[in-house]
Protein backbone atom coordinates (compact mmCIF):
# COMPACT_ATOMS: atom_id res chain seq x y z
CA UNK A 1 0.00 0.00 0.00
CA UNK A 2 1.61 3.29 -1.11
CA UNK A 3 1.25 6.56 0.75
CA UNK A 4 -1.64 7.77 -1.39
CA UNK A 5 -3.56 4.52 -0.88
CA UNK A 6 -2.93 4.69 2.86
CA UNK A 7 -4.21 8.27 2.93
CA UNK A 8 -7.27 7.23 0.91
CA UNK A 9 -7.98 4.55 3.52
CA UNK A 10 -7.84 7.10 6.33
CA UNK A 11 -10.21 9.37 4.42
CA UNK A 12 -12.62 6.48 3.77
CA UNK A 13 -12.68 5.54 7.47
CA UNK A 14 -13.31 9.15 8.46
CA UNK A 15 -16.10 9.51 5.92
CA UNK A 16 -17.71 6.35 7.30
CA UNK A 17 -17.81 8.02 10.72
CA UNK A 18 -19.34 11.15 9.19
CA UNK A 19 -21.98 9.07 7.39
CA UNK A 20 -22.90 7.41 10.69
CA UNK A 21 -23.03 10.81 12.43
CA UNK A 22 -25.19 12.30 9.67
CA UNK A 23 -27.62 9.38 9.82
CA UNK A 24 -27.91 9.70 13.60
CA UNK A 25 -28.41 13.43 13.33
CA UNK A 26 -31.04 13.00 10.62
CA UNK A 27 -32.96 10.52 12.77
CA UNK A 28 -33.02 12.96 15.68
CA UNK A 29 -34.11 15.78 13.39
CA UNK A 30 -37.05 13.71 12.17
CA UNK A 31 -38.14 12.91 15.71
CA UNK A 32 -37.78 16.28 17.42
CA UNK A 33 -39.67 19.53 17.10
CA UNK A 34 -36.97 21.49 18.95
CA UNK A 35 -34.88 22.17 15.85
CA UNK A 36 -32.75 24.83 17.55
CA UNK A 37 -31.33 22.23 19.91
CA UNK A 38 -30.62 19.92 17.01
CA UNK A 39 -28.86 22.69 15.11
CA UNK A 40 -26.67 23.29 18.15
CA UNK A 41 -25.76 19.62 17.86
CA UNK A 42 -24.93 20.18 14.19
CA UNK A 43 -22.53 22.97 15.12
CA UNK A 44 -20.91 20.68 17.69
CA UNK A 45 -20.61 17.94 15.08
CA UNK A 46 -18.77 20.23 12.69
CA UNK A 47 -16.43 21.30 15.46
CA UNK A 48 -15.68 17.61 15.99
CA UNK A 49 -15.15 17.16 12.25
CA UNK A 50 -12.64 20.01 12.34
CA UNK A 51 -10.77 18.57 15.31
CA UNK A 52 -10.77 14.92 14.19
CA UNK A 53 -9.88 15.76 10.58
CA UNK A 54 -6.88 17.78 11.74
CA UNK A 55 -5.68 14.71 13.63
CA UNK A 56 -6.23 12.67 10.46
CA UNK A 57 -4.31 15.10 8.25
CA UNK A 58 -1.47 15.20 10.75
CA UNK A 59 -1.24 11.40 10.58
CA UNK A 60 -1.33 11.54 6.77
CA UNK A 61 1.45 14.13 6.80
CA UNK A 62 3.62 11.92 9.00
CA UNK A 63 2.87 8.81 6.92
CA UNK A 64 3.81 10.69 3.75
CA UNK A 65 7.08 11.87 5.22
CA UNK A 66 7.98 8.48 6.70
CA UNK A 67 7.15 6.74 3.44
CA UNK A 68 9.61 8.89 1.48
CA UNK A 69 12.35 10.04 3.88
CA UNK A 70 15.41 7.82 4.10
CA UNK A 71 16.39 8.91 7.59
CA UNK A 72 13.00 9.90 9.03
CA UNK A 73 14.40 12.69 11.18
CA UNK A 74 11.26 14.78 11.48
CA UNK A 75 8.23 14.33 13.76
CA UNK A 76 5.37 16.61 12.90
CA UNK A 77 3.16 18.52 15.32
CA UNK A 78 -0.03 20.42 14.60
CA UNK A 79 2.07 23.55 14.00
CA UNK A 80 3.12 22.05 10.67
CA UNK A 81 -0.51 21.94 9.54
CA UNK A 82 -0.70 25.74 9.54
CA UNK A 83 0.77 26.01 6.07
CA UNK A 84 -1.81 23.53 4.77
CA UNK A 85 -5.00 24.12 6.73
CA UNK A 86 -4.76 27.62 8.17
CA UNK A 87 -3.34 29.56 5.23
CA UNK A 88 -5.85 30.72 2.62
CA UNK A 89 -6.43 28.02 0.02
CA UNK A 90 -4.95 28.77 -3.42
CA UNK A 91 -8.27 28.16 -5.13
CA UNK A 92 -10.99 29.13 -2.64
CA UNK A 93 -9.01 31.86 -0.76
CA UNK A 94 -10.52 30.62 2.52
CA UNK A 95 -8.99 28.56 5.30
CA UNK A 96 -9.97 25.01 6.11
CA UNK A 97 -11.75 25.92 9.35
CA UNK A 98 -13.68 28.73 7.64
CA UNK A 99 -14.73 26.34 4.90
CA UNK A 100 -16.11 23.89 7.46
CA UNK A 101 -17.85 26.73 9.29
CA UNK A 102 -19.43 27.86 6.04
CA UNK A 103 -20.59 24.33 5.27
CA UNK A 104 -22.17 24.01 8.73
CA UNK A 105 -24.03 27.30 8.31
CA UNK A 106 -25.23 26.40 4.82
CA UNK A 107 -26.44 22.99 5.96
CA UNK A 108 -28.38 24.58 8.82
CA UNK A 109 -29.98 27.04 6.42
CA UNK A 110 -31.03 24.28 4.01
CA UNK A 111 -32.51 22.16 6.78
CA UNK A 112 -34.35 25.13 8.28
CA UNK A 113 -35.83 26.02 4.89
CA UNK A 114 -36.97 22.42 4.29
CA UNK A 115 -38.63 22.18 7.70
CA UNK A 116 -40.29 25.56 7.24
CA UNK A 117 -41.68 24.59 3.83
CA UNK A 118 -43.02 21.35 5.26
CA UNK A 119 -44.70 23.16 8.16
CA UNK A 120 -46.46 25.38 5.61
CA UNK A 121 -47.38 22.36 3.49
CA UNK A 122 -45.14 23.71 0.73
CA UNK A 123 -42.98 20.64 0.27
CA UNK A 124 -40.80 20.41 -2.82
CA UNK A 125 -42.18 18.42 -5.74
CA UNK A 126 -40.48 16.15 -8.26
CA UNK A 127 -40.67 16.45 -12.04
CA UNK A 128 -44.11 14.82 -11.97
CA UNK A 129 -45.49 17.28 -9.44
CA UNK A 130 -45.52 14.72 -6.62
CA UNK A 131 -44.58 16.13 -3.22
CA UNK A 132 -41.24 15.03 -1.83
CA UNK A 133 -41.63 13.97 1.83
CA UNK A 134 -39.62 16.00 4.32
CA UNK A 135 -37.50 13.01 5.36
CA UNK A 136 -36.52 12.38 1.73
CA UNK A 137 -35.56 16.01 1.17
CA UNK A 138 -33.52 16.03 4.36
CA UNK A 139 -31.73 12.86 3.27
CA UNK A 140 -30.89 14.46 -0.08
CA UNK A 141 -29.51 17.53 1.69
CA UNK A 142 -27.26 15.37 3.86
CA UNK A 143 -26.18 13.21 0.91
CA UNK A 144 -25.13 16.32 -1.02
CA UNK A 145 -23.22 17.65 1.98
CA UNK A 146 -21.49 14.28 2.43
CA UNK A 147 -20.29 14.43 -1.18
CA UNK A 148 -19.07 17.99 -0.69
CA UNK A 149 -17.08 16.99 2.40
CA UNK A 150 -15.59 14.03 0.53
CA UNK A 151 -14.29 16.38 -2.18
CA UNK A 152 -12.90 18.76 0.45
CA UNK A 153 -11.04 16.03 2.32
CA UNK A 154 -9.72 14.54 -0.90
CA UNK A 155 -8.32 17.88 -1.98
CA UNK A 156 -6.56 18.52 1.33
CA UNK A 157 -5.38 14.92 1.49
CA UNK A 158 -3.48 15.36 -1.77
CA UNK A 159 -1.96 18.62 -0.55
CA UNK A 160 -0.97 17.05 2.78
CA UNK A 161 0.68 14.04 1.12
CA UNK A 162 2.58 16.31 -1.27
CA UNK A 163 3.79 18.50 1.59
CA UNK A 164 5.08 15.50 3.54
CA UNK A 165 6.97 14.23 0.50
CA UNK A 166 8.61 17.60 -0.13
CA UNK A 167 9.75 17.79 3.51
CA UNK A 168 11.29 14.32 3.04
CA UNK A 169 13.06 15.40 -0.14
CA UNK A 170 14.48 18.47 1.56
CA UNK A 171 15.67 16.54 4.63
CA UNK A 172 17.37 13.99 2.39
CA UNK A 173 19.21 16.74 0.52
CA UNK A 174 17.34 16.29 -2.78
CA UNK A 175 18.07 19.26 -5.02
CA UNK A 176 15.70 18.62 -7.94
CA UNK A 177 12.50 16.69 -8.57
CA UNK A 178 10.75 15.40 -11.65
CA UNK A 179 7.07 16.19 -12.24
CA UNK A 180 4.90 13.14 -12.97
CA UNK A 181 1.45 13.51 -14.55
CA UNK A 182 -1.06 10.67 -14.58
CA UNK A 183 -1.63 10.32 -18.32
CA UNK A 184 -5.00 8.60 -18.48
CA UNK A 185 -6.97 11.05 -20.58
CA UNK A 186 -8.31 12.90 -17.55
CA UNK A 187 -5.33 15.21 -17.16
CA UNK A 188 -5.54 18.89 -18.08
CA UNK A 189 -3.38 20.46 -20.80
CA UNK A 190 -1.23 22.31 -18.28
CA UNK A 191 -0.44 19.20 -16.25
CA UNK A 192 0.31 17.26 -19.42
CA UNK A 193 2.78 19.97 -20.44
CA UNK A 194 4.64 19.59 -17.11
CA UNK A 195 5.02 15.82 -17.29
CA UNK A 196 8.68 14.81 -17.04
CA UNK A 197 9.98 18.32 -16.39
CA UNK A 198 12.61 18.76 -13.70
CA UNK A 199 12.41 21.57 -11.14
CA UNK A 200 14.57 22.78 -8.24
CA UNK A 201 13.16 21.55 -4.94
CA UNK A 202 12.34 25.14 -3.91
CA UNK A 203 10.63 26.02 -7.21
CA UNK A 204 8.08 23.24 -7.70
CA UNK A 205 5.08 24.71 -9.58
CA UNK A 206 1.84 25.14 -7.67
CA UNK A 207 -0.75 22.62 -8.73
CA UNK A 208 -3.10 24.35 -11.18
CA UNK A 209 -6.44 23.05 -9.90
CA UNK A 210 -8.05 21.28 -6.91
CA UNK A 211 -7.61 17.50 -6.63
CA UNK A 212 -4.67 17.55 -9.05
CA UNK A 213 -3.24 14.00 -9.13
CA UNK A 214 0.25 14.98 -10.30
CA UNK A 215 3.19 14.29 -8.00
CA UNK A 216 6.97 14.67 -7.92
CA UNK A 217 9.78 12.13 -7.58
CA UNK A 218 13.46 12.46 -6.74
CA UNK A 219 15.74 13.48 -9.59
CA UNK A 220 19.06 14.19 -7.88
Amino acid sequence: MNVYEKADKRIADFLAWIAFSFNSFRARLNRRSDTLAVFDELNTLYQQINTYSREMFLAILQDSYDGEAKQRRRRFTEDFLIVILDDPNDFTTVTYSKELERKSERLSEQLTAAIHRSALSEDRTNENGVKIPLEIEIKRIFDKEYGSLALLFDSYMIETVDTGRVYAFEDDGVRRVRWVTILDGKECDYCRSLNGHVFPINRIPTKPHPRCRCFTIRFD
